[in-house]
């Protein structure tokens, strides 16, 4: 997208005139200098019109290059005409109509604009529209234009706890990763493959998994803990430092009728550990199974402040209502 540029009480009178056609015009001489000097990716709109009366209609006109006196023009911006025009008319870098909508505002809406805001979507030469939300403190873009009732507005997230929708994507952590990263469903269903493969009987893969944090300091299978009650597990795997407790297992839930932003969520769903935490619970992932049909973005996840050594919370949503969901969780601590 090029750059428009502005220059004050920049104005002047056409040399020679022209013709509708013409792609080039000359401006009096030593005064092409008083107005804006494209480069590469800018431009600047100039209105011709005439020195005396009211005919014909203003043009404007974009001025791509400036070469001392002599414009490059591209004719008839922002649904004007293309004229001819005599010697001695008028040309000047004014404000545009079309210039304003290029700039980006941001006016305040008291809840979610979707359904009650007009917007504009961006395009190759406009910004989208915008609006601040007093409800949830979001800027809001508009990606499809409309008026009051049919434009379509997605918020940007906020750095601080946001709430993703759509498929959010971030890198996969190598399996021996124990940082803050995010734990992706690629690094849980390594987990998970790892630990079915135990379970229908090829313990050592699970050993594995568990060592490899610290794949130097193994520990004998033997000691390993494993609890699996109904759909639900527990590994308590000693430490140095303790026990490395991870708790896994599957929820469910059914959305509901209200929707936020188009999405359906469950009520909270309460979890209990198979294996209770000694020192507490460092945090997980949850992630929902895919419902029949095509775009239901289906996701899940544990509400992190409820997460205790005994307990937690987790919810699913899509973009259905009244829709039963199921998930699985895995978290872990000491």
């Amino acid at each position: 997208m090029s750059s428009i540029l502005f220059a004050n009480g920049a104005s002047s009178t056409l040399a020679t005139g022209i013709s509708s056609g013409a792609t080039t015009l000359n401006v009096a001489a030593g005064t092409g200098a008083v107005f804006p000097q494209p480069v590469e990716g800018t431009y600047f709109r100039a209105t011709i019109f005439p020195a005396t009366g009211s005919t014909p209609s203003p043009e404007i006109v974009n001025v791509l290059a400036v070469s001392g006196d002599t414009f490059t023009i591209s004719r008839g911006q922002e649904g004007s005409t293309p004229s001819s025009w005599g010697a001695g008319s008028l040309i000047s870098n004014l404000i545009t109509a079309g210039e304003m909508s290029l700039l980006p505002q941001i006016p305040t809406v008291s809840t979610n604009p979707n359904g009650i805001f007009p917007g504009i979507a961006g395009g190759s030469n406009v910004a989208p529209s915008m609006a601040y939300c007093l409800a949830d403190s979001l800027v809001y873009y508009c990606v499809s234009s409309g008026d009051a009732s049919t434009a379509i507005w997605r918020a940007f997230a906020p750095e601080d706890s946001p709430t993703f929708t759509g498929n959010p994507q971030s890198p996969t952590p190598i399996s021996s990763d124990s940082s803050n990263k995010i734990a992706t469903t690629g690094f849980v269903n390594a987990f998970a493959t790892a630990y079915l493969a135990a379970k229908n009987g090829n313990p050592a893969n699970l050993f594995n998994v568990a060592n490899a944090l610290n794949p130097n300091n193994a520990t004998a299978l033997g000691q390993f803990n494993l609890s699996i009650t109904g759909t639900q597990g527990g590994l308590s795997i000693p430490t140095g430092s303790g026990n490395f407790i991870i708790n896994f297992g599957e929820y469910n839930g059914t959305t509901g009728n209200t929707s936020y932003s188009g999405v359906y969520e469950t009520p909270t769903i309460n979890l209990t550990w198979e294996i209770p935490f000694q020192n507490g619970c460092s945090g997980g992932v949850a992630q929902a199974y895919d419902v029949p049909g095509s775009g239901l973005q289906e996701t899940g996840w544990l509400g992190g402040a409820s997460l205790t050594k005994t307990t937690g919370t987790a919810l699913l949503a899509c973009k259905q209502a009244n829709t039963g969901m199921y998930g699985f969780y895995i978290v872990l601590g000491q």
